[in-house]
C-alpha cells in the first residue's frame, strides 16, 4: 500500500482511459478526503460488455 500512496502524491490522474485497466498492474484510487484508498485489479473484461474488477480498501490513520 506504501506504493499506491507515494504513487498518488506524486504522479496524480484525475482520468484514465478504460485502456489501462486492460493492463496487468494494479490501479491505486484515493477518496477525495484522502482518507481511503483503494487498490483495483482487473480479473475480466468483455470486448464490448462488462468488466469484472476486485478492489481492496483501505483507511489511513
Amino acid at each position: 500500500m506504501a506504493d499506491c500512496v507515494r504513487g498518488i502524491e506524486t504522479r496524480p490522474a484525475s482520468t484514465l482511459p478504460f485502456g489501462a485497466l486492460a493492463r496487468a498492474r494494479p490501479l491505486c484510487v484515493r477518496s477525495p478526503d484522502r482518507g481511503e484508498i483503494a487498490i483495483v485489479r482487473l480479473v475480466e473484461a468483455a470486448a464490448d460488455g462488462p468488466v469484472t474488477i476486485v478492489a481492496d480498501q483501505y483507511r489511513r490513520s
